[in-house]
């Protein structure tokens, strides 16, 4: 089980999953870190984190392209930006899981360097500058929003960016709290929901008949409530876990909470509310 400690705050990434870890009672394997751009990751305190004494893998996300195009970065636009994160990369102490851009669905576009073969362009044009320039201790994550109205676009499929150059797949699913809605059940219907099997079989189903020979990640996971909601989240998320087993194929999970669900407005990417530490996260330990 992992965790994205203090995400959207100023808290280094030690004192977070120090007050996450203090707050559950739980340990966490796996320390979930976001960067954009030009930021400098793994950041001093990351690798200061996953060296103590209770050893943790680091997850890291870096959208390569924050405030320019994947079309720029597939073009090379980005060299230098990818070259000066090789040279961190190679310094790490260790493996570590690095995903591209995660849940690009969202930010897909119909042009402007910003479609889904663009995205899998420039997802391809990272990893293997990355690899060209010596990188070999990290674990190329394909990590995707895994919400249904994207699953079922004509562009979908075009974002795989090939089995050569993707390690392992992940999914961010998310539950809600109110009973009857959509989103509202255990851990398969998290991931592996469908409102139609005709049109969409799950992204579970997909996935592991799509790209059988990979890993398969639930890179984010969590409930979302509403104010009238909000007190039925701890059993929603405590029946989820009791269930996982039931998905034998899904492996490390970082656990978050949101207030509400994300908000997109076209042309822009969609932000997400603070996440906030739980006492009632699951008592889980999921399989690595």
């Amino acid at each position: 089980m992992g965790v994205a400690p203090g995400a959207f705050t100023d808290l280094p990434s030690s004192k977070a999953l120090g007050n996450f870890e203090r707050t559950t009672g739980r340990p966490a394997d796996i320390l979930h870190s976001y960067h954009r751009g030009d930021e400098v990751w793994p950041t001093a305190d990351e690798i200061a984190t996953v060296q103590q004494a209770r050893k943790r893998i680091l997850f890291a996300n870096w959208k390569v392209a924050w405030n320019t195009t994947w079309a720029d970065v597939a073009a090379g636009g980005q060299d230098a930006r990818i070259d000066r994160a090789a040279a961190r990369l190679k310094a790490f102490p260790g493996k570590l899981f690095v995903a591209l851009h995660h849940e690009p669905e969202n930010d897909v576009r119909a042009g402007g360097g910003m479609t889904a073969r663009d995205y899998a362009a420039m997802y391809r044009h990272t990893v293997l500058r990355l690899r060209a320039a010596g990188v070999t201790n990290v674990v190329f994550v394909m990590v995707y929003m895994a919400y249904e109205p994207w699953c079922v676009q004509p562009w979908f499929g075009d974002l795989y960016p090939g089995d050569d150059v993707v390690d392992w797949i992940g999914m961010d699913p998310y539950l809600f709290a109110r009973p009857g809605g959509y989103g509202h059940g255990d851990f398969a219907y998290l991931v592996d929901r469908t409102s139609d099997p005709a049109k969409w079989p799950g992204f579970y189903t997909w996935a592991t008949r799509t790209h059988g020979n990979k890993p398969l990640m639930i890179a984010e996971w969590g409930c979302t409530s509403m104010p009238p909601t909000r007190r039925r989240r701890p059993g929603s998320i405590r029946r989820s876990a009791s269930s996982s087993a039931g998905s034998p194929r899904s492996r490390p999970s970082s656990t978050s909470t949101r207030r509400t669900p994300p908000r997109a407005t076209p042309g822009r990417t969609a932000r997400r509310r603070p996440f906030r530490s739980s006492r009632s996260w699951p008592r889980r330990r999921c399989s690595r």
